[in-house]
C-alpha cells in the first residue's frame, strides 16, 4: 500500500492570456507501507473541518461527490464520520478509482474538432462534502442535507497522464500523471481578473489554432502535494460558495457575452460563472 499526501493554501492558479505553455504539475509523493502488498496503492486525502454554524452540529461526516456532465450520482468512496469538536482532523482514503460512469472524456466539453480525443485520458472530478450522518443518498444528495464542504478545493482522477495541449489539460491548469490530484479551485474575482483578456483574444482568434494559442482559462490548478483541504460548516448549502469546476472560455467570432462553461454535474452545487 502507498499513501499520498494530498491535501492547502497554495497560491491560485493564473493563466496570462496567450501564454500556452504548459503548467507543470506537483506530483504527489508517496511513502511506502511495509503490511501491505507492494503491487497495492491507495490514495489518502488529508483534511481539517472549521465550524463556521449558528446552529448546533448534528451528526456529520465527509463525503465525495463525482461526477459528469449533466449527471447526478450518490457520493463514491469512502466517508469519514466527524467528532463534532471543532476545528477536526481527518483523513479520507481513496482505495480505488472512481467506477466508470463517473469518468468523462474532457475533449466532448468543447466544441467538435477542438480537440482529438484519442489523445485524451478520462477524468473525474469531485466535490468534498459535509452532509448528515443520516442523509438519504442513495441516489444523490439533496441540499437540505449539506452542511459543509470544500469551496477551495476539490479531487480529480485521471485515468492516464494527461498531456500537453490535450482538453483535459485545459481543465487542470496542465499536464498531470495518472492518479488522484487534490486541486485548488479560483475565486471568482481570480477568474474575473484574467479571463477578460483571454476571451477578448479567443473571439478574435481566426482559426482553432490561433484560439488555442491564447490559453483556455480553467478554475482548477493542481494543488502541493503537503496541501491540507480546508472544509467549512456552514448553516445550508446557500451559504457555501461553490465555484465552476472547469474552463470557460469564448469560441472564435462568437459575440460578446457570458462566457460559455461546459455544463455542470449538479446544476445545485456548482452554476456556471455569471
Amino acid at each position: 500500500m502507498k499513501t499520498l499526501r494530498l491535501a492547502s493554501f497554495c497560491t491560485l492558479f493564473a493563466l496570462a492570456a496567450c501564454d500556452d505553455r504548459p503548467t507543470q504539475p506537483h506530483v504527489p509523493t508517496t511513502e511506502p507501507d511495509p503490511t501491505t502488498d507492494p503491487g497495492e496503492s491507495a490514495t489518502v486525502m488529508y483534511g481539517q473541518v472549521v465550524n463556521g454554524r449558528t446552529q448546533p452540529v448534528p451528526p456529520v461526516k465527509v463525503v465525495l461527490v463525482w461526477g459528469y456532465f449533466g449527471a447526478m450520482f450518490p457520493p463514491f468512496g469512502d466517508s469519514v464520520n466527524l467528532n463534532g469538536t471543532f476545528p477536526e482532523a481527518f483523513q479520507l482514503a481513496l482505495p480505488a478509482p472512481p467506477p466508470a460512469d463517473r469518468l468523462f472524456l474532457p475533449s466532448g466539453g468543447f466544441p467538435t474538432g477542438y480537440f482529438d480525443p484519442s489523445a485524451e485520458s478520462r477524468i473525474a472530478i469531485a466535490q468534498i462534502l459535509i452532509v448528515k450522518q443520516d442523509a438519504n443518498i442513495a441516489t444523490f444528495i439533496p441540499s437540505a442535507d449539506i452542511i459543509g464542504g470544500a469551496e477551495d478545493y476539490a479531487l480529480v482522477y485521471a485515468e492516464h497522464d494527461v498531456a500537453a495541449g490535450t482538453a483535459g489539460a485545459a481543465y487542470l491548469g496542465g499536464p498531470v500523471v495518472a492518479g488522484y490530484h487534490l486541486v485548488k479551485v479560483a475565486t471568482n474575482a481570480a477568474r474575473d481578473a484574467v479571463y477578460g483578456a483571454i476571451s477578448d483574444w479567443q473571439r478574435q482568434a481566426a482559426d482553432i489554432t490561433a484560439w488555442k494559442a491564447c490559453g483556455i482559462y480553467t478554475s482548477l490548478s493542481v494543488a502541493a502535494p503537503d496541501a491540507t483541504v480546508g472544509v467549512r460548516l456552514v448553516d445550508g448549502r446557500a451559504d457555501l460558495d461553490f465555484r465552476w469546476l472547469g474552463p470557460t472560455f469564448i469560441t472564435p467570432g462568437a459575440p460578446a457575452g457570458p462566457p460559455t462553461c461546459i455544463p455542470p454535474m449538479d446544476p445545485n452545487l456548482m452554476p456556471c460563472p455569471s
